[in-house]
């Protein structure tokens, strides 16, 4: 996720879409990397409290 540094709701419902699958087929699905402002997004959101986010936030603008 390291060069990721937007992220709209069509991106958003690719992650929901993914962890969806992670629990229908009993897998894991770890983000890492990401950019502040992207995390913030997931914070935002409420989604970084379901999904497996790495804590090391990388710089950003």
């Amino acid at each position: 996720m390291e060069q990721v540094n937007y992220l709209d709701s069509t991106g958003l419902g690719v992650f929901i879409a993914a962890l969806k699958s992670t629990k229908e087929y009993h897998s894991e699905m770890r983000l890492e990397g990401l950019q502040s402002r992207v995390q913030r997004l997931f914070e935002i959101t409420g989604l970084n409290s379901i999904m497996n986010i790495e804590s090391t936030v990388q710089g950003g603008k």
